[in-house]
């Protein structure tokens, strides 16, 4: 039902201005209808077919069927059902100008409602349009963080890298120190053997297997070529430091009274990693050293069975007799 239709009646006009001007618009209405029916319907059509169908159609209706059987005035009784239909119509119509004001002010309700409804339609377009920017931020942010997961990742990845190789290429210098100014004991054992692990990283010519290079051979960067010179320099150094070491040992060994044992333990077999050092580094000291081992044990060796050859021929007497005289002669009577 629109707007106009519930527009209540003036209160000005009395209540017979108002039925018959009702009067005529339904008259009106009626004889529009007909004309139209007539002109318009199939049913009222000048055809024997038309007529036929209309016929078989209101015969079917059983209530058709029961007016024509009960002999009822079918004029009379339209005529009774306009009028009560006029009177339906006319109790409506004061019905509705008597609750004019409560319609009026249901219609205000009405308005009311709709332009809330409207204003919250606006909102909650509002809310989606909002939640359709927040939806997209979300994905932008998910696509940011993953880019982002990626690329910590990689870093991380390359900072493991980076950091194997530096300490393979990097010589401190607390380890320099003690490969050139240290004496020889298990701290400087320890430093010649990582000055040599770094030497045989920068020295290689494939890539490192852990990937701390890359896919670069370590001997082919930069740090790599620059770092081979300074570390040949302090093996050269640690072979000079350790030949001695070693000679001067194994000169101990020559002296009298010296406890071989003691200095092989303590002094030769400790330190047997300097002597593969000496043996990777710089072969010519290693055989020189190890002659020079051989020689000054040889010696000692020999020194040691002439020493014991001597003492087991002081020991080799003739066997004794029963005329062999067993006391001192200058031991006297009672004394054995």
């Amino acid at each position: 039902m629109s707007t106009s239709t519930l527009q209540p009646f003036k209160y000005e006009q009395s209540m017979d201005e108002e039925l018959a001007k009702y009067d005529e618009f339904m008259s009106t209405f009626d004889a529009k209808t007909q004309t139209s029916t007539s002109n318009t319907n199939p049913y009222f059509k000048n055809t024997t077919e038309s007529l036929s169908k209309c016929l078989n159609k209101f015969t079917s209706d059983p209530l058709i069927i029961k007016a024509l059987s009960s002999n009822t005035d079918l004029t009379s009784y339209a005529d009774t059902l306009t009028t009560e239909l006029q009177l339906a119509e006319r109790d409506a119509c004061l019905a509705y100008h008597e609750r004019g004001p409560q319609i009026r002010g249901l219609q205000e309700s009405i308005t009311g409602v709709d332009t809330v409804l409207a204003s919250m339609q606006e909102m909650l377009l509002g809310f989606q349009a909002d939640l359709s920017g927040v939806s997209d931020d979300i994905k932008s942010l998910q696509t940011t963080s993953m880019s982002m997961s990626v690329a910590l990742r990689n870093r991380r990845l390359l900072a493991r890298r980076l950091a194997a190789f530096l300490d393979n290429v990097v010589v401190g210098p607390d380890l320099a120190t003690t490969v050139c100014n240290g004496d020889v004991n298990q701290e400087y054992l320890s430093a010649v053997t990582e000055l040599n692990r770094k030497y045989a990283y920068v020295t290689r010519r494939e890539p490192a297997d852990d990937g701390s290079s890359v896919d670069v051979a370590p001997s082919a960067t930069v740090a790599g070529a620059e770092l081979i010179s300074h570390i040949s320099k302090l093996r050269l150094l640690a072979v000079q430091k350790v030949r001695t070491y070693f000679l001067t040992a194994i000169a101990a060994l020559r002296k009298a009274r010296t406890n071989v044992k003691q200095v092989q333990v303590t002094k030769l077999l400790k330190y047997v990693g300097l002597m593969r050092f000496l043996e990777e580094a710089a072969p010519d000291v290693y055989r020189e050293v190890r002659d020079v081992y051989v020689e000054s044990m040889s010696k000692v060796l020999s020194t040691l069975f002439k020493s014991y050859a001597a003492q087991l021929s002081k020991l080799s007497l003739p066997p004794l007799t029963k005329a062999a005289v067993v006391a001192s002669p200058r031991e006297g009577p009672g004394k054995a």
